[in-house]
This record gives C-alpha cells, structure tokens and sequence, in this order.
C-alpha cells in the first residue's frame, strides 16, 4: 500500500527512512534510480529509465547506453544488472535550478558502480557546469587524481587549500583508497553540507575538504539554458551537448537528496544493499520480486507471493526486532519457506500464523549451489574425478597415500585461473599440500608427477607421461594438516595429469 499517496510504496519508504504516513516526508528525493530491476539482456539499447525522485525521467542524451550485468563481490552465480556508460550522457527532466542544485546547496549523492580500469577523473553524476571559476561546478568522480579524483567543483590546486574545492579521495592528497574499488561493485557516497565535502567508499569515511563560503554552483550554460542533471559524465560551459570526463563503468544505483546525511547514515544505508552487491542476496522491499504478504481472514493465515523465474532459489525470513537489527541475512527463516524453487511467473505460499509477536517478512534470493562436470575418469578437466562437496573456508589439499612417489598439484578456479600450486610440502618429503581460503564456487585439482608445470591460466598443466601409479587427493575442511581427509579419490592417467573436481558450497 502507499498509505500517504506519494507514489512511494509504505514498505519502500520505511527502508528508505521516510514516514509512509507524510507525503511531505520524502520531498527531499530529488532521485533514486534503481537498474539492478531491469528485465534486459546484455547490450540492449536503453533510452530512458524511470526515477522515483523530483528530477523526473532520464533519457539518453549523448551516445547509446546499454544493459550490463556483472557477477556479484562474492557470488559469480549471481549477476547483478546496470547500465553501461563509455562517452554517454543521460539527463533529467526537471533541470538542476528548479531542483534547488545550484549556489551552495547541501546534497547527499549515493551511486553503486563497476568500473574495471579507473581514471584519472571519471563523472557518475554531475550538475553545475565545467570552466570555471572555482566552486561552480558539482560532480561525484571515481578517479584516481589525489586533487580531484572524487569531487569535480572547478578548482584542483594544491590539497588542503580552501580556495581550490576539488576533492580526491582518500588518504588526503593520495586518493589511492578509490583503487580498491577497481573490478568490482562499489558503493560511492558524497555528502556536502553547505561547509564540508565528505567522500565515502562501501559506507566508510575516506576524505573530507572545507569550503567556506567558496561554492556558487552554475544555474545556466553560456548558451542561456538552465544546467541539467547529468548522468554519465559531467557538462562544459557552452551547453549540455559534451560529455567531458566520461564515466567508463556500469552504474546500477543513483539517489540524490537536497539534504546532508550523517556518516552513521551513509554506513547503514550501505549495510541494507551490501548483502545483493556482495553476495547476490537480494532483500528488503521494492525489489522486481515485488513480494507481498497478506492475509485472508484477518491474521490467521499469512500468504506469500513474488515474482519468480527459473533457477531461482528463495528463503523467506522473519524478524520481531527489525529495527535492533537490520541484516535480513541473519534473520530466521519461516518454517515451510525455506530453499525454494521458483514456479514462475510467481511463486504463492501460505501458513499459519506463527505463536509470538509481530514480525516483519523478507524474502531472500538463495545462490545456487554450484554444480561440478559428471564424475570421469581423470583424463581431463572435462573427465575429472568428482572429489564431491565441501563448505567454502579454510581447506587442506593434500597428495598423502599416492602411489607416485613424487608429487606436484595445482589448483584451478572454474575460470581456469591458478589458485595455488605445490611441489614438496613440509613433513610429507616428496608428497604436495595446499593450504587455501576458497568461497563457493567449482574448483579443478591437477595432479602430476614431478617436474609437473602448471601456467597461471586457461587451465594450461604439463605432466611427465607413462606414469603408472595411482595419484590421490585428499581433501580436509579446516587448518589442521594431520585431520581425517573430508574427501578423497585416486585416479591413474599415462597420458599426463590426473584431474579431479571440487565443489565448495
């Protein structure tokens, strides 16, 4: 329900901090664009996309952007959908002046990003315009410059000067925390209260600047127009028509606010997303699952209902201290409503009402269990020997009990990418033992006598030919070398390595 009438479901803005019973509660959003929702496949053409916030749609202004997906932080099962930014340029609606983002506004700007190879400066979102003098202009980088690498304001002299207002990130004059964010999904924040810039990376402070009465940001391109919103890159002076310093990323989530937050703000609004960037668990309201709960006879029964589609997973959990703690991840699951299959278009599930106090529901997406090639006969990655099933953490792999004297093993991921690789290991004389930190995922173990060589990629091992004894893998969950092997198989190849397979759940 939208009990205030603002066009924002009550769930939605309770997650979002504002009052479903006062529609003047969420007057301050001036956007919140959502792309993980999209229903697109990869490089389809995307013009326009729907914003909640005052700012009304965006629309393509300059170039083509395009659905993109990447894999979760930690999950590469799940693939999490963006909009792909390389030269392109989205606009608002509603132009910045009417907005309020001009002079020396206090704003809050949150954006999710990817970003395989970062710049020097690249704009994620940006008004104002470009040329000058210091301080008329406003745009949210993720760069690597230790002056303006963060925040573009016109004005990237010395740090720590107030008269030059362009930020980078942290350490202060460095801006070398923003690479940690290379390759992966990062969530970038900018807070400026009328006084302070403060930058922020995955919900932690990296840097802050004062600016005493130094920002006037541009209402108006020099050809007359009022300055726009800007998606993708930041503006020049003449006009909108350019897209200097482009951002070259994917951007999954954009909200801009006419009011400050506080740090510990910044850090929970991170936490409630970072379980879907991070690990591919989707919760919380809003979501394109769009799940409801109801009851038909006023409490005793509570039925379930979402959007679902194939190979899909779902949990639905439960919590009667939501507020105290608000990581859905480690709320309880429902009784009856655990692990279940998608029956798509949508999956409706009912129960009792469950004995205690109220509670509130959450569906979880559940990653699916990674899946190894049938069991073969070691000839071959494609004919590797099952060695089965192990929880993700620390884990011993080991040659003990071989009949080849001489051993030497490497470990690959599913990308074929070398993990680790072992000749003699220390107490077992010419035997090999990894010790490895794996997370889910399907991993491949080659095995050789010695003088084996293993390459660092596309599962590249050459192997002394002709050997007749078997070859054995154990493999044991925790640190402890000398534990009872979890797993363990044997298998004999003449014409090389001998492979086995691993899945870590």
């Amino acid at each position: 329900p939208d009990t205030d009438g603002d066009g924002s479901p009550d769930g939605e803005e309770v997650s979002n901090q504002t009052d479903p019973l006062d529609a003047s509660s969420n007057a301050n959003q001036i956007a919140k664009i959502d792309m993980t929702s999209l229903d697109l496949p990869d490089g389809m053409v995307v013009r326009t996309v729907a914003n909640q916030g005052r700012a009304g749609l965006f629309t393509t202004l300059i170039g083509e952007v395009e659905a993109e997906s990447h894999p979760a932080n930690n999950n590469p099962l799940v693939r999490i959908k963006g909009l792909s930014f390389d030269g392109d340029k989205m606009t608002a609606a509603v132009d910045a002046p009417t907005l309020g983002l001009v002079g020396n506004q206090a704003y809050t700007v949150r954006a999710w990003v990817f970003n395989e190879f970062i710049e020097e400066e690249e704009a994620i979102v940006s008004w104002g315009r470009r040329g000058g003098p210091n301080g008329s202009n406003a745009a949210m980088n993720q760069g690597e410059s230790p002056t303006f690498g963060a925040i573009g304001h016109w004005g990237g002299g010395p740090v720590n000067d107030p008269n030059e207002p362009d930020v980078g990130w942290g350490p202060n004059g460095e801006g070398s925390d923003i690479l940690s964010t290379q390759g992966r999904w990062a969530q970038l924040s900018w807070v400026y209260d009328g006084l302070e810039d403060r930058v922020f990376i995955d919900g932690a402070l990296s840097n802050s600047e004062e600016h005493p009465s130094l920002l006037n940001v541009h209402a108006t391109y020099n050809d007359g127009n009022p300055t726009l919103v800007c998606l993708g890159s930041s503006s020049d002076e003449g006009s909108a028509n350019n897209a200097p310093v482009p951002f070259s990323g994917t951007i999954a989530r954009v909200e801009i606010y006419d009011s400050a937050w506080t740090n510990e703000e910044i850090e929970t609004a991170f936490l409630q997303e970072q379980t879907y960037f991070f690990y591919g668990i989707r919760s919380g309201t809003g979501d394109p699952h769009e799940f409801v709960v109801s009851s038909p006879d006023s409490g005793e029964t509570i039925e379930f209902g979402w959007k679902s589609w194939e190979s899909e997973t779902y949990t639905v959990v439960a919590s009667d201290g939501p507020i105290e703690n608000p990581d859905t991840t480690s709320w309880e699951p429902v009784a009856g409503l655990e692990n279940l299959n998608a029956t798509p278009p949508r999956n409706t599930h009912s129960i009792t009402r469950p004995a205690g106090d109220l509670r509130l529901f959450r569906l979880l997406q559940v990653p699916a269990s990674p899946s190894a090639p049938p069991s073969g006969n070691g000839s071959s990655r494609e004919q590797a020997i099952s060695l089965g099933r192990v929880p993700a953490g620390d884990l011993v792999i080991d040659t003990q009990g071989s009949g080849v004297t001489d051993t030497e093993i490497g470990l690959f991921d599913a990308q074929g990418n070398l993990v680790a690789q072992n000749d003699d290991a220390p107490g077992l004389r010419y035997l090999s033992r990894i010790n490895v930190n794996l997370q889910p995922g399907v991993y491949f173990v080659a095995g050789g006598a010695y003088n084996s060589s293993f390459s660092a990629t596309a599962f590249d091992v050459s192997a002394p030919l002709g050997v007749t004894d078997e070859f054995t893998v154990n493999v044991r969950a925790g640190t402890n070398n000398a534990a009872p092997p979890t797993l363990t198989e044997s298998g004999v190849h003449l014409g090389g390595a001998v492979w086995f397979s691993l899945v870590v759940e």
